[in-house]
């Protein structure tokens, strides 16, 4: 199995180099881009020039299978902020929604986060705090419809 930075290396066709990678879980990724620095340059796209920058660990998360107001919640500018200040992580959200009983279209991934973080504790800091947030928005919509109160109105 490839780790999703080898994964999206082998995608645009730069040469994976961490072969040793097991793929599971957190783990360590890519060495960092020729520039030595290790710092994540956000503003720069990845092209023939080299692999994606990115920090020592990374982990994917699928988010497809939640919830829209659960997945939405966890993936807000505010939510996703907060979590990146705290934990020092980068996330960043691929793949494309594929509701139950469809297949997923050819060429495409199930929606997902990538976290990637310089510490493995930075990486598992951020994936959990991210199911956490997932899991607590899924059981407050599935208590919202036990009660039926489903919708903002009620007709008088």
């Amino acid at each position: 199995a490839l780790s999703v930075v080898d994964q999206i290396n082998q995608q645009l066709g730069t040469p994976a180099a961490d072969a040793g990678h097991s793929g599971s879980g957190v783990g360590s990724a890519a060495p960092k881009t020729a520039g030595g620095s290790g710092k994540r340059d956000k503003g720069r796209a990845d092209g023939p020039a080299g692999p994606i920058p990115v920090g020592a660990f990374g982990c994917e998360l699928d988010i497809n299978d939640y919830p829209q107001k659960a997945r939405w919640r966890a993936t807000n500018r505010d939510t996703l902020s907060q979590i990146i200040e705290q934990s020092g992580a980068a996330i960043t959200t691929r793949g494309v929604f594929v509701p139950p009983g469809k297949p997923v279209p050819e060429g495409e991934r199930k929606l997902h986060l990538i976290i990637e973080a310089e510490t493995e504790r930075a990486a598992e800091q951020a994936k959990n705090e991210i199911k956490r947030i997932l899991t607590e928005a899924t059981l407050a919509i599935m208590e919202q419809e036990a009660r039926g109160s489903t919708g903002r109105y009620t007709v008088v």
